[in-house]
């Protein structure tokens, strides 16, 4: 394959010397002859392993037009400068330097002057990759003391091995001559002013303030083709400028005329004739002063166009040669943008056929919707490489020939004139490089040839990217595989090894590692009782895996997976070993972090609490083996630990748990075990107490422990925790059933005010198993539809008429008869029951409301209240469940008002208020049951879309009374008024708290005095009736 290799290069080298040979005597025979050299030395270079690039290089510096250079940025230096050194700088290039060349050069220059970054930010941006070309002046005084400028035009290079940028490549020109025009144009306008009518090749305007124009010389007229009759008058900006930014470019210059009084510096502009047709002038403008002031404004335009556009194509030219230099990856898109660049085409594209369609593999100025991928059948690309011929193929008149019809592109490009030649790798036509025109067009010979040369440059490039991929392919696999490769020869000397098998025995490149010998990885032992016979079983079967240890560089020994293959050669003989290991060493870290990380805890490192439970099931054997063993069992729980989470952040939390973990493991012994069972709750396991007392002064000093404060993140924190005590008994028989009745203990010691410690006695053995109790038939209750709704009419002060009903729950006890919320509501907030209960509530509320308002149809809409609770307040998926319930019974969403308490809004301010917006955006009215009993700030309950407010019916009883509870109804009231809530009295039961309330302005009022509970039927019965109040 390398030969293979070898002989595309030199076909390639041949093909590219002819193309300097053909050009020699062209116009622009300098820059195509260093094009040519450039090219034949990047081809020839793009292979590293086939030849070193140093003396064809400097055959490229030796004939480039200019000064060529490569700057080389870790090092610091020029790796090589053109001879054209010596006539720009005055010394040779092996003179020539870094530190010299910054010494040389006294002014440096931005060469784009919209760039609005300082010269080294520019130079830094180049460096860090975040601009594709460099370009900038320098005014140069020699060691001969000559003045000179020059640009400077530099593309980046790239590291093969990293693709980070490593330095760069550009070419230096002598541009003293354009400085000189530049220099001279701002002279005297005295100079000027005897030949402005004279000077054929100098467009000069004169023009006011505002750029209308005052003079208009016989130049003008020509480079614009306005008469000086049509122009005077008119705005110099309006008249030629080419589009709205360039006029209003240029009025900012003459402003900036004005304000200064000086010139502006000169600089090329794109503009239109009266034809529409674009042109470059490169224009001077400066100020005439009259007593200080600025007079009129002079512009002198000097037509570049063709200049630009020889320059334009050059430079595409230099710079696709240099794209070879930079990167040879983009061969095949550089060679299709020369022949577009060369043949000077409308659009150029090389086509590979593959199977039944042609892929555009590199493009040149093609319309931007060209599609790059075109069914070959009737192409006029795919009859080119059909033909294979020799020669190139033109087709003029293509839109009156059968391609008009069969080939898409041509009527939609209007394609008048192809030239195309075939591409052909090895002896296979592949492809077709084609160039193609908008006009009627007969390319020279010369470009026929230029075309079949780059179209056999394509094609040996084909060629090589074929031959390399595949050698690419092999390299590839074999050094980026993760596992290290080794091959050794019989005698086990390593004759190969790629990078991780270097990296994995702790070299840094694995050329280090050829010659030496396999005991380098094993000790001697090792290869008497591992290796050696592992080898023999490879050379005995053919291959052979297992496990294996190996040494590193520095003697630690690490465990592999080997896999062996014996390697043969033609004649069937073994000749050495491929051996493929695979590091075992993070597999073993693991399975090492998995069997601790499945009974620890990820943020404290203590035991959790599966590990927890294996001891004291351990515990518990032992007990019964030795019952003088005993042991007992604390389960402690952080106070209002939530509080500092939802505040101050999990970060903050964390590290509180971490810190409390120190301290506690500081006081246990280690016979104890301190487990950490899930958020803030953790246990001790304390073996062998002397007796209860032991384990009651043990919490003590852990309470004690806690009174000092924790620091983090510049916050003193002071937490307390609950605690509840079990010791163990035979009674029994399982770690949960103890780890229960230690959380029994612990609520107990929350519900005394928290900071405390209880120990578990039969009292609340007993408690426990009747809340069991209770919780089985709740659940029970659920899934045998026990639950039923009772309802309260809620009455309107104003008209005495029935406003709306609020919905109850009860429970229909099989055995105790019907419940009441206070008897089994809290167990099912407490177990998360509450969530399905409060789901059926609202379903079966909304769904007897629907049929009291279809029922009273016609009749204003009647409204349904229903309580949620605080912990489904503040669930996810209510918002999607209240919408779905509305969709179903057909209740429109104005007639529903639930009830929130203030703790549900105190627990979760933010995931509730944002619950509350979503649901009050569907229509449903919210209000707050029980105000006036909670802890809720004034200013939170302002920043929820609350309606109204329910006074709790606790408060009744002090009305009108001068106690402070009696105080607070009207405060209440007049709170609301002012905040524009409507006001709800709950529990009233006399006609006394009736008058005072109506006389307070309360708006809607329930309770017994009114009416009780009612069952559906009585409560439909009641509107039906439409009594009053």
């Amino acid at each position: 394959m390398a030969d293979d290799l070898r002989k595309t290069k030199a076909q390639l080298v041949e093909e590219l010397n002819r193309l300097r040979a053909l050009l020699k005597n062209s116009d622009d025979s300098a820059v195509f002859s260093d094009s040519c050299e450039r090219l034949t030395d990047v081809c020839d270079s793009s292979d590293a392993e086939l030849r070193q690039i140093h003396e064809l290089y400097r055959m490229v510096i030796e004939n480039a037009q200019g000064v060529p250079y490569r700057w080389k940025y870790d090092s610091n230096v020029y790796e090589f400068m053109g001879n054209g050194c010596v006539a720009i700088f005055g010394v040779t290039p092996a003179e020539m330097n870094v530190g010299l060349f910054r010494k040389l050069v006294k002014e440096k220059v931005i060469a784009d002057p919209s760039i609005s970054m300082s010269f080294s930010e520019y130079a830094q941006a180049f460096r860090d990759g975040k601009l594709k070309q460099f370009r900038a002046d320098y005014l140069v005084i020699t060691p001969q003391g000559a003045k000179k400028w020059v640009s400077d035009c530099s593309l980046p290079t790239f590291d093969a091995a990293t693709g980070r940028i490593s330095g760069s490549i550009g070419i230096l020109y002598d541009i003293t001559e354009r400085k000189l025009v530049e220099q001279a144009l701002h002279q005297s306008l005295d100079k000027f002013e005897s030949v402005i009518k004279n000077t054929p090749l100098v467009a000069i305007q004169g023009f006011d303030r505002l750029g209308v124009i005052q003079h208009w010389n016989p130049a003008s007229e020509v480079l614009y083709g306005f008469s000086a009759a049509d122009a005077i008058g008119k705005k110099l900006q309006d008249l030629i400028m080419a589009d709205e930014a360039s006029r209003a470019e240029f009025e900012e210059k003459l402003k900036e005329i004005y304000e200064t009084g000086r010139a502006i510096t000169p600089q090329e502009w794109f503009v239109q004739n009266q034809k529409g047709e674009a042109r470059w002038v490169y224009s001077s403008t400066f100020p005439i002063l009259k007593n200080g002031s600025v007079d009129e404004i002079f512009c002198m335009d000097v037509d570049i166009t063709d200049r630009k556009r020889a320059e334009e194509r050059i430079e595409k030219i230099n710079a696709g040669f240099l794209r070879f230099a930079a990167d040879p990856v983009k061969n095949i898109q550089t060679l299709t943008e020369l022949a577009g660049e060369i043949l000077s085409a409308d659009f150029a594209v090389y086509n590979r056929l593959e199977k039944d369609a042609l892929f555009s593999m590199g493009t040149w100025n093609t319309p931007d919707d060209y599609q790059k991928r075109v069914k070959a059948e009737g192409h006029v690309c795919c009859d080119v490489i059909q033909k294979a011929s020799s020669q190139c193929v033109l087709i003029s008149n293509l839109l009156e020939s059968r391609y008009a019809q069969s080939d898409v592109n041509v009527r939609k490009y209007d394609i008048r004139t192809y030239a195309g030649h075939v591409v052909k790798c090895g002896e296979s036509a592949i492809g077709a490089l084609s160039a193609v025109y908008r006009k009627d067009f007969t390319p020279s010979e010369k470009d026929f040839k230029v075309l079949g040369i780059l179209s056999s440059a394509i094609g040996i490039e084909e060629d090589r990217l074929k031959a390399q991929g595949l050698l690419y392919l092999l390299g590839t696999a074999v050094e980026q595989a993760m596992d290290g490769i080794a091959v050794v020869d019989l005698e086990g000397n390593i004759q190969f090894a790629n990078q991780s098998w270097a990296l994995m025995h702790g070299f840094e490149k694995s050329a280090e590692l050829t010659g030496h010998s396999i005991r380098a990885f094993h000790t001697k032992e090792q290869m008497q009782q591992e290796v050696n016979p592992f080898n023999q079983v490879v050379i005995n079967m053919g291959s052979h895996t297992g496990e294996m240890g190996h040494s590193r560089a520095d003697g630690v020994m690490f465990p592999t997976l080997m896999t062996s293959t014996l390697l043969k050669n033609e004649s069937g003989e073994p000749m050495g070993i491929l051996g493929i290991a695979r590091d075992l060493s993070d597999l073993k870290q693991v399975e090492h972090q998995l069997k601790h990380s499945y009974a620890h805890d990820n943020l404290t490192g203590l035991p959790n609490r599966a590990l927890f439970m294996d001891r004291l099931q351990q515990m518990l054997l032992r007990f019964k083996r030795h019952p003088e063993d005993t042991f007992a069992v604390l389960n402690i729980d952080l106070d209002r630990f939530k509080i500092i989470n939802d505040s101050l952040g999990h970060l903050i939390g964390d590290q509180i748990l971490i810190q409390f973990s120190e301290r506690l493991k500081g006081m246990l012994r280690s016979m104890d075990t301190f487990a950490r069972l899930g958020g803030d709750e953790f246990a001790i396991l304390i073996a062998e107490p002397q007796d209860i007392s032991h384990a009651n002064l043990f919490a003590q000093r852990i309470l004690e422990n806690l009174k000092k404060p924790f620091t983090v993140l510049q916050h003193n924190l002071r937490i307390t925790a609950s605690i509840g005590i079990v010791c163990g008994g035979r009674h029994y028989s399982s770690p949960d059933e103890i780890l229960r009745d230690a959380d029994a203990a612990l609520n107990e010691a929350k519900k005394k005010g928290r900071n405390s410690i209880v120990v578990f006695d039969e009292e609340m053995r007993t408690l426990a198993v009747r809340t069991m109790l209770l919780e089985q038939d709740l659940r029970q209750a659920i899934e045998n539809d026990e639950l039923f709704p009772v309802y309260q009419p809620i009455i309107s002060i104003q008209d005495g008429r029935i406003h709306g009903m609020e919905a109850l729950m009860r429970w229909r006890h099989p055995k105790r008869g019907i419940l009441y919320p206070a008897e089994f509501l809290p167990l099912a907030e407490d177990t998360g029951l509450i969530i399905s209960m409060d789901s059926w509530m609202l379903r079966a509320a909304c769904l007897q409301a629907k049929r009291w308002q279809q029922m009273k149809s016609g009749e204003r809409p009647l409204f349904i209240n229903i309580n949620l609770s605080p912990r489904r307040a503040a669930q996810p998926g209510l918002l999607f469940e209240i919408e779905e319930i509305l969709t179903q019974t057909g209740l429109d969403a104005n007639s529903v008002v639930l009830e929130f308490t203030e703790s549900a809004l105190s627990d979760n301010p933010e995931s509730v208020g944002r619950q509350m917006n979503r649901i009050n955006a569907l229509g449903v009215h919210l209000v707050i049951d029980d105000f006036g009993t909670g802890y809720s700030s004034l200013e939170r309950l302002l920043s929820y879309p609350i309606e109204g407010v329910k006074i709790a019916g606790a408060f009744m009883p002090f009305l009108g009374k001068e106690t402070r509870q009696g105080k607070l109804v009207p405060t209440i009231l007049g709170m609301a008024r002012a905040m524009g809530l409507n006001v709800t009295a709950e529990g009233v039961e006399t006609e006394s708290q009736l008058t005072f309330l109506k006389e307070m302005g309360c708006d809607y009022i329930q309770g017994f005095y009114l009416s009780k509970y009612l069952f559906p039927e009585e409560a439909t019965a009641l509107l039906y009736r439409d009594e009053r109040w």
